[in-house]
C-alpha cells in the first residue's frame, strides 16, 4: 500500500535507511564530494575537467581554436560572461534571494519560448534542494529570455544564451554550455530536466541531497519518468502541478526512459537523458535508493534506459514528465521546435508519441505536498524587480500567438488521422 493515500511510492520503494528520512549533514556532505574530487585517479583514469569537450562556438565571424582530436566542440574559456544576467555566476552578483545552506546540487534547463511554465519549474526545484539552476535559451520569441535576465540579475538563475551553428541539436548545445560553465564552479552533482519535467522525490527523502547522500561514491542516479496527461485540459490551465495529476498506473520497466543526477566531474559530456564520455574507469550507476545498477550504459553513444530496469525504478524518486500538459500547449510545441531533432509529426494529436504520453489512467497528487511552499516561492521570485512584468509578458505572447497559430485548420493540420 502507499504511504499515504496521495502519494505513488509504496513503503517497498523507500529503503529502510535511517539517513534517507533525516537531513543531510552540510559540512559532512561537502566533506566526501570534495574527497571524491581530490582523490586523484580512480583505476589510472583521470577524473580532471580537460577531458569535457566544450560548449559549439558562438556563430560569429570570430573563430575559436581548433577542436582536439575525437572532441565535438571547441574548447571554450572557463571565465564566466560579465554581460549582465548572462552567464554571470549567482555569487558574482547583488542578490535579493537568500544564500541555500545545503550542499550545491545544479539542476539544468535548456528552454525556448517556455516563459509561461519558467517560474513554477524553478521554484518547485528550489524548494526540493536543486542549487544553482543553470538555464541555457536559445532563438526566444515569448520573451522567456527578458524573464530570465530579470531572474539572473537578482542571483536566483545564471542565464546563459545558447546561439546555435547551423545544425546543431540546441539541447546537445546547452548541455555542453551549462557543464563549462559549471565546471568554473564548486559543483559536484547536476541533473539536466526540461521545463516539462519535475523530480518527484517520496515523502521523507527529499531534498535532492539525500538522494547524493545514499549514492555515497556512485557517479549516476537513474531517475526514471512517469507520464502524466492532458487531465481534459483543452487550454492551459495557469499552472502545471495542481492541474495535471492524471497520469499512467505505474512505471512499466519494458519501456520506462530515465533522467540522470550526476557526477559533473566524471563525464565528459551528456545527452539530455544521461552522462556520456566517463572520465573514470569504472563508473558507477546506482537506483534512488542507492543500489547498483549496470554500468554499461554510461559507456558508448548516448542512451536513455538504464539496466536492469525493473531494478532502475526502484528508490523513491521519479521525474514527473508532464510531456502533453494542455491541448493547447502540446500543439503549440510544433512552431517551438525539437531539443534535440529536426521538425516531425511527434507534436501532433494522435501521434505515436502523443499517444503514448497522454496518460490519464491514474492520479498521483504527491507531488503536491510541497505545493504550499512552491506556491509561497512563486510569489517571492513574482516580487522581485521586473519579474512580473517579464512573466505577463510571457503570458501575453502565449495568448496572442494561441489565438493566431491555432486555428481549426492549422489544429486539422497538426491532428493524425486514425487508421481505418
Amino acid at each position: 500500500m502507499p504511504c499515504r493515500a496521495s502519494c505513488a511510492f509504496t513503503p517497498a520503494q523507500i529503503p529502510d535507511i535511517p539517513a534517507f528520512c533525516q537531513p543531510v549533514c552540510a559540512a559532512g556532505l561537502s566533506s566526501r564530494n570534495r574527497s571524491h574530487r581530490r582523490r586523484g585517479p580512480r583505476n589510472g583514469v583521470s577524473t580532471s575537467a580537460p577531458g569535457r569537450p566544450g560548449p559549439p562556438p558562438m556563430p560569429t565571424s570570430a573563430t575559436l581554436p581548433a577542436s582536439p582530436p575525437g572532441t565535438a566542440f571547441p574548447p571554450v574559456s572557463r571565465r564566466p560572461s560579465a554581460t549582465p544576467g548572462c552567464g554571470r555566476r549567482p555569487d558574482d552578483m547583488t542578490t535579493s534571494a537568500a544564500p541555500d545552506p545545503r550542499p550545491p546540487v545544479a539542476l539544468v534547463g535548456c528552454m525556448r519560448n517556455e516563459g509561461i511554465h519558467i517560474l513554477e519549474w524553478l521554484a518547485y526545484h528550489r524548494a526540493i534542494g536543486f542549487h544553482p539552476v543553470v538555464i541555457c535559451t536559445n532563438d526566444c520569441e515569448d520573451g522567456s529570455d527578458a524573464l530570465l535576465d530579470r531572474l539572473a540579475q537578482a542571483g536566483v538563475v545564471t542565464h546563459l544564451r545558447n546561439p546555435l551553428p547551423p545544425g546543431t541539436p540546441p539541447q546537445s548545445a546547452g548541455i555542453a554550455r551549462a557543464m563549462a560553465h559549471l565546471d568554473t564552479t564548486p559543483v559536484d552533482w547536476l541533473a539536466h530536466l526540461d521545463s516539462d519535467e519535475f523530480l518527484n522525490i517520496a515523502p521523507g527523502a527529499a531534498p535532492v541531497q539525500s538522494l547524493i547522500a545514499r549514492a555515497d561514491d556512485a557517479d549516476s542516479i537513474a531517475l526514471p519518468w512517469r507520464l502524466f496527461g492532458d487531465n481534459g485540459h483543452a487550454r492551459w490551465p495557469g499552472e502545471t502541478l495542481p492541474a495535471f495529476t492524471a497520469c499512467e498506473t505505474a512505471i512499466d520497466p519494458a519501456t520506462v526512459k530515465f533522467k540522470s543526477l550526476f557526477r559533473l566531474r566524471s563525464f565528459a559530456s551528456a545527452s539530455d537523458h544521461m552522462p556520456t564520455g566517463p572520465l573514470v574507469a569504472a563508473p558507477r550507476a546506482v537506483n534512488a535508493a542507492g543500489e547498483p545498477l549496470s554500468s554499461s550504459v554510461l559507456h558508448g553513444p548516448p542512451r536513455s534506459r538504464y539496466s536492469p530496469a525493473n531494478a532502475a525504478v526502484r528508490g523513491g524518486a521519479e521525474v514527473n514528465h508532464y510531456a502533453i500538459r494542455s491541448t493547447d500547449v502540446f500543439l503549440m510545441k510544433n512552431d517551438r521546435g525539437r531539443g534535440m531533432g529536426p521538425p516531425s509529426d511527434k507534436y501532433h494529436l494522435g501521434s505515436k508519441w502523443h499517444a503514448r504520453a497522454n496518460r490519464n489512467e491514474a492520479q498521483d497528487r504527491s507531488i503536491l505536498a510541497r505545493w504550499n511552499e512552491v506556491a509561497q516561492e512563486i510569489t517571492r521570485l513574482r516580487a522581485l524587480p521586473g519579474v512580473a512584468e517579464a512573466e505577463a509578458a510571457c503570458r501575453d505572447w502565449f495568448t496572442a500567438t494561441r489565438a493566431r497559430r491555432l486555428t481549426p485548420e492549422t489544429i486539422a493540420r497538426w491532428t493524425k488521422k486514425a487508421a481505418a
